[in-house]
């Protein structure tokens, strides 16, 4: 078994069942045969959690995310699996293409609800945010 197929199977939830059936060589992040040990750790490490998830990988910031953040993407679930964050996030793109570029230039960010709501921007469920950098291999 190749790892990608162990890194999906090993999780029992809908996002690993997902992610094992989609043809991700039609995606932005290519074929999962050339996913850097970085992409795999983080994957494996973000399914198995059972708080809410969620990565924007690469240039263009294709969206991954774990079970527990289903109930955030709300309708935009499961379309939102595999495609570029501001695709899925256009509606606040003002407030989270800054956050993207600082996070990508390598600064890590805090938002709680009360920014989300001043910035007029709050997913239901979501209370307070961290991203942070992950630098790829």
């Amino acid at each position: 078994m190749d790892i990608q197929a162990s890194l999906f199977t090993r999780h029992s939830g809908q996002m690993a069942g997902r992610m094992a059936a989609m043809d991700w060589s039609r995606s932005p992040l290519g074929p999962t045969g050339l996913w850097s040990q970085t992409l795999n750790t983080l994957i494996d490490l973000m399914l198995a959690s059972q708080q809410p998830m969620f990565m924007a990988w690469g240039g263009s910031r294709t969206w991954l995310y774990n079970d527990a953040f289903i109930p955030i993407l709300g309708n935009k679930h499961p379309d939102a699996l595999g495609r570029p964050a501001m695709d899925v996030w256009g509606e606040a793109r003002a407030v989270l293409e800054p956050l993207f570029e600082q996070v990508f230039a390598g600064q890590p960010v805090q938002m709680d609800a009360r920014t989300h709501r001043v910035s007029g921007w709050l997913p239901a469920g979501m209370t307070s945010t961290g991203s942070g950098p992950s630098i790829d291999s």
